[in-house]
Order: C-alpha cells, then structure tokens, then sequence
C-alpha cells in the first residue's frame, strides 16, 4: 500500500486524436472531485502530444510500441497504474472522445462505493450478497451465458446499486486495484470489442461484485433521451472491417469460455453466418460479409489475425 487514503488514477487511451483527448483531459479535470492520476496511453505516438501531457500536473505519458487497439492499450495502463497503487485505489477508464456528461460523476460515483463498502462492513454485505464490490460505472448489463445477449435494465430497475455483469467502456467505468490486481489487466489479445464484457465477466467469477448507481443512471438516460424508451437496435452494416472482425471473434469467444462450446457455436452462427449473410445481401457484395464469418471462426478455434488491425 502506497498511500494512507483511497485514489482515483485515470486512463485514457487514444489513437489519432490529440486535440480531442486534451479537451477531454481539461473536462476532467474540472470534475468537482478530479483524478488524483491521468495516464495517456498513445497508441500512435507524437512527440507534440507527449510534450503537452508533460506540461500537465499529474499527468503521464505511456507511449505504445504499436496500435494495440483500446484493450492493449488499456491493459498497458493497468500494468503501469498497478505498480504504485493501493489495493483501495480505483482505476477509472475514460475514452479519449467522450467526457464525463456532468461536472460531479466521479463525486458520485465514489459517494456509491463508499455506501457498498458501508453495507459490506455493516451488515454483511446484504446490498450485494456478501460480496465486494469490485467495479461501479454510470451504466451497465446483464449477460445470458445461453444466448450470449447482454440485457440493458430496465427504468424500473435503477434503483440503489443495481447488478450487472459488465460496465459499458464509455461509460465511465471505475474497477477496485485489489480486484484488478486478481484477475489481471484487460486482454490485449483482444484489440477491440466486448474488451470490457471479458474483464466484467471474469471480475465476477472471482467473487468480485459490479453495479451502476440507480440514481446516476438515471440521470444519465434522462440526459440522452432514452428514459423510458425501449433500447435501441442497430446492426451497422458501416464498421470497417477490422471491427467487425473483431467484434464478432472476441463475442464467440466470450461465449466459449463462459458458455460453453454449443453456445459458442450459437453465436458463430448468429452472428457470424448471419451477419455474413445480412450484409452480403445489404451491400450487394459477399465481400463485405467475410469479416463477421472469419471472426466467427477464429473465435471458435480461438485464434487472432493480425492482419486484421488497422495501422
């Protein structure tokens, strides 16, 4: 233990994008309650960048050896933060493009890890059945291991500290250095897509607890307009190719280890095959289709094709 009190240390990992993630810094760093550490993981480094980073208080500059996607990058981060930190620091995640959407998210979402830690020590933990928590964000879901599908809550059921099984990378998601600490970083074999379902979902096989905070997640859906709205559906025949390459691996392989082979072949079929064909038939070409049938299959046999990152 590094310190006597509780700290926030931040990532952010970007690619491409030097002026957005400073604004995104500044934004931050207004917070009413601002990270203790901001850490710029650049995954195509820039000496102008590195220069401003340097100039800013508690900030630090990780500079990647390549485009890791955001999983390696963020697993880059977490192996630094872990050197210095407290097992009672958090680790915030922050996408480099999308800042925190009002001025006291970290106040709260601290003020809710306080009340978890409360409960646990003073009754046992009855809020999150005796366990503790291990990662809290503005918004998460909930993963069926048969189908592969993640479940967004309900209005009705954003109350107090609502369960998930995973929480949204956007969405501001804070994970306890213990629980880190336990399971490992982030998979960087995994490049992008369902990065952060891998980690919730491993984080909760180790006993470790992860919620939203009713009330902020409200807040957050009122402020996008999706309060009592049913969720939206969408499948974007406009990704490039890499990410629905990896998209759709990372999902079959997700299910593979948490759901077993038949469910694995589930998903390779649903979203790979039936991806493949959906797009073949939108776009008119059976091209545009291969990645989510090359994802499928090298999520069943659980391989990684490089030649699939961009650069």
């Amino acid at each position: 233990m590094k310190s006597d009190r509780r700290r926030v240390i931040a990532i952010i990992v970007t690619f491409r994008r030097p002026l957005v993630v400073l604004e995104t810094i500044r934004r931050v760093m207004t917070q009413t309650v601002a990270p203790d550490e901001i850490w710029v993981v650049d995954n195509d480094p820039t000496t102008q960048l590195a220069e401003h980073i340097e100039t800013l208080p508690n900030a630090r500059y990780v500079a990647m050896p390549h485009n890791s996607g955001p999983a390696g990058g963020i697993a880059a981060g977490m192996h630094r933060v872990l050197v210095d930190a407290g097992d009672d620091d958090w680790i915030l995640l922050i996408d480099d493009d999308d800042p925190p959407p009002f001025p006291d998210v970290i106040e709260r979402l601290l003020a809710a890890i306080d009340a978890a830690d409360a409960d646990l020590e003073q009754s046992g933990g009855t809020k999150l059945d005796g366990k503790q928590l291990g990662g809290i964000g503005m918004m998460g879901a909930r993963f069926d291991r048969r189908t592969s599908h993640l479940r967004r809550l309900a209005d009705d059921e954003l109350t107090g500290l609502a369960r998930v099984d995973y929480i949204g990378g956007n969405q501001l998601p804070m994970y306890r250095a213990a629980a880190v600490r336990q399971v490992g970083p982030f998979d960087a074999s995994m490049f992008f897509g369902y990065d952060d379902l891998e980690f919730g979902l491993r984080l909760a096989a180790a006993g470790w607890a992860l919620c939203i905070p009713g009330e902020l997640a409200t807040a957050v859906r009122v402020a996008a307009g999706r309060h009592g709205h049913a969720p939206a559906t969408s499948d974007a025949p406009e990704q490039p190719a890499w990410r629905r390459f990896h998209s759709t691996r990372n999902l079959v392989r997700i299910a593979r280890v948490h759901g077993g082979r038949v469910a694995a072949i589930r998903v390779a079929l649903t979203f790979g095959v039936g991806g493949f064909l959906r797009l073949a038939a939108r776009q008119r070409s059976l091209r545009s289709g291969l990645p989510a049938l090359r994802g499928a299959w090298f999520g069943l046999v659980d391989r990684n094709d490089d030649a699939m990152r961009p650069t």
